[in-house]
């Protein structure tokens, strides 16, 4: 074993490094040393998880903060419940959440698209790009940026604060500037603990979940122009041309890095297309769900009476038991299914 000139057995490859000193040394390497295995990769979000996290902004509302104000408290949940509602719809990086303008998205109900800064890009200055917003989200937004944004700044003037918040929608709270990217991935982590999550989750998995429902939409949508094609009659440029399209509410520089997306988008449509009257059933009862767990923490943050949290509480616990009883039919379902299709 050894170089080339010396005719061994096994041959090595000799690779010269060098050290930050400016030293240099030899090595020796086996061509063909077999590459290490990958990690998994990041699913999208499953709705699981979705929910867990909802639970988890809850909890953090209801835990004491010796060192935060009743003020400061409300202001924060009104901040994670706008953002986890922000990455669902948007599919957006934490960075890109760090950048939102304020003045930008004012008026976004009305307009009813949010505007992004878009990240990852290697020339010039980041461009901006529209991604459409339901309406709802949108309402969200704009009572954040006029309500809780706005007393935020208020409350720290007040406190005589020289506050710079630079035309973004999210502030610190005790010092009115805006917050990173970063700063929103530890935010998301004490979510996430807070949820007693113990599986893996992280922000691009809402991403994830937001690219492969787009490519969802747009394969059904040629599906409906194109009548009889298939998975297998779909060609590499018709692919290319829906994903150029994903890519302008994405965000990406190419149709390349999407690929991969195309897959999960068809193991969800071919599983569950069936039934995605249900689908749209589980995801109402969802939404319901997420307005009457802020509707909770409201009455939990406030000076309201238990009796009102106790009657919130059993409508959760019931509508998680229709939800739930749902999922589990779907999941028969789709045993049954995945069964018919291995059967030869």
């Amino acid at each position: 074993m050894g170089p080339r000139r010396i005719a061994p057995q096994i041959s090595l490859l000799e690779k010269k490094l060098s050290n930050r000193r400016g030293e240099h040394s030899l090595s020796l390497k086996y061509p063909f040393t077999p590459t290490p295995d990958a990690a998994d990769p990041k699913k999208p979000l499953t709705s699981h998880l979705r929910n867990l996290l909802w639970d988890g902004v809850k909890t953090l509302c209801y835990k004491a903060q010796k060192n935060l104000d009743v003020d400061q408290r409300n202001y924060l949940r009104a901040r994670r419940e706008l953002l986890l509602l922000l990455f669902e719809a948007t599919g957006c990086r934490p960075g890109e959440a760090a950048m939102l303008s304020a003045s930008d998205n004012e008026n976004c109900v009305s307009k009813g698209k949010i505007t992004l800064v878009t990240m990852k890009r290697r020339k010039g200055i980041d461009p901006k790009r529209c991604i459409p917003l339901d309406k709802e989200t949108a309402i969200k937004l704009e009572v954040f940026i006029h309500k809780h944004r706005r007393e935020l700044l208020q409350r720290l003037r007040g406190q005589k604060v020289e506050v710079r918040p630079q035309d973004k929608v999210f502030l610190g709270c005790r010092t009115g500037a805006p917050i990173t990217g970063s700063s929103l991935i530890k935010e998301f982590q004490r979510v996430a603990a807070a949820s007693g999550i113990d599986e893996r989750a992280c922000l691009s998995m809402f991403r994830h979940r937001f690219v492969t429902n787009m490519v969802k939409l747009h394969l059904i949508a040629f599906s409906q122009s194109h009548p009889g094609a298939t998975r297998a009659l779909i060609s590499e440029g018709d692919y290319r041309t829906i994903l150029r399209r994903v890519a302008t509410f994405t965000g990406h520089g190419s149709e390349d890095s999407l690929f991969h997306y195309i897959d999960w988008a068809w193991e969800e449509l071919e599983v569950f297309d069936y039934v995605s009257s249900a689908r749209e059933l589980t995801t109402s009862i969802e939404r319901a769900m997420d307005k009457l767990r802020v509707l909770s923490s409201n009455v939990y943050s406030s000076a309201s009476s238990e009796g009102a949290g106790e009657v919130i509480y059993y409508v959760l616990a019931e509508l998680e038991s229709i939800r739930k009883a749902a999922e589990d039919r779907l999941g028969g379902e789709y045993e049954s299914v995945r069964r018919l299709s291995l059967s030869p």
